[in-house]
């Protein structure tokens, strides 16, 4: 968050939320789970604790979380029990209201106040250097990059810090569902999604990835692919943008391939387009497959893989460990 200070970025919540004000504008707390108005727990350093009752009575905190959404321009109620939401730092702002949740719930997930830079990451253990190298030879070849792993594992960050590392003089197009990608590179362009709303219609990933190929971006960047717009990325790739970069959503490095093809098949038409055909297309644009994950409350690199090809034979992606390397196989570059 670099054109903002926290408190600024807030300023739209801060009026509801004065019982955990200092939690908000605590650099060191990453995020903040009111799961009721007696339970409360906040994220330090990967770790969670559980944090002293705010002092809200349920009636309190569900006007709070009606308030808030109010103020973001969106709404919450019996009708509409969900809330998902942003501040303009990217901040992520979650409710539910009861009858779908036992009490109201509202989870905050702070903004990095500042992009972590790869270095930094290889210092705290996240990034191997290994891996830090491998992911810069594939990225200067132009060759594609999938980050893989569960919700707050750090895809982002590591994605953010891939791209900041790389030298100036390109044209960046960012497509994000949520304003979360922290690029720092001058010649940048970003695309976010929108909903609907009466009288304006939604604008998806979709609909942005398409456009996005008007714009001669020099690298295209998804913040996440978790849908139908992973048959278009595809289609871009194999049509020679390449450089990409994209997060997604996956258990290991292996199964984030099976998780790209599954939602390119959830875009209509994409059916039509035999199995073999697509997992080689997705064989051919896809270079390095990084998976991070958290263990123990530290969001590390678990594994990455080389994908070499698809092997329509054997029904499966070859690919081989670049990361931690098979035993044996440490000459392999």
């Amino acid at each position: 968050m670099s054109k903002v200070t926290r408190e600024e970025a807030l300023a739209p919540i801060l009026p509801f939320l004065g019982p955990i004000e200092d939690l908000l504008l605590d650099e060191s707390v990453t995020e903040i789970m009111v799961n009721s108005a007696e339970e409360l727990y906040c994220e330090r350093k990967g770790v969670l604790t559980r944090c002293p009752a705010p002092g809200w009575t349920e009636r309190a905190l569900e006007r709070a979380i009606v308030q808030i959404a109010r103020s973001l321009d969106s709404d919450i109620g019996v009708a509409a029990p969900l809330l998902d939401a942003r501040l303009p730092d990217g901040s992520r702002v979650a409710a539910a209201l009861p009858t779908i949740s036992e009490a109201p719930v509202l989870t905050i997930r702070k903004h990095p106040a500042k992009a972590f830079t790869v270095s930094q990451l290889v210092e705290s253990g996240t990034l191997p250097p290994e891996v830090l190298e491998t992911a810069r030879h594939v990225l200067a070849a132009r060759g594609n990059i999938l980050v893989a792993g569960s919700t707050s594992s750090g895809k982002t960050t590591l994605l953010s810090a891939l791209l900041n590392d790389l030298e100036p003089g390109e044209r960046y197009l960012v497509i994000e569902d949520t304003a979360e990608i922290q690029l720092e590179q001058p010649h940048t362009v970003r695309l976010t999604a929108r909903k609907a709303a009466p009288g304006r219609p939604a604008v998806t990933i979709r609909d942005l990835v398409k456009a996005a190929l008007r714009h001669r971006p020099d690298r295209l960047v998804v913040g996440e692919v978790r849908g139908g717009e992973a048959w278009d990325l595809i289609q871009a790739l194999n049509t020679g943008h390449g450089g990409a970069i994209s997060t997604i959503h996956a258990n290991t490095a292996d199964d984030a391939l099976m998780r790209l093809a599954t939602c390119a098949l959830m875009q209509e038409g994409s059916g039509s387009v035999p199995w073999a055909a697509l997992a080689s297309i997705i064989g051919a644009v896809t270079d390095l497959v990084i998976h991070v994950a958290r263990w123990q409350g530290v969001r590390m690199v678990g594994g990455v893989l080389r994908v070499l090809r698809y092997d329509p034979g054997r029904q499966t992606w070859e690919t081989e460990a670049a990361w931690p390397r098979p035993v044996g196989k440490e000459g392999m570059g």
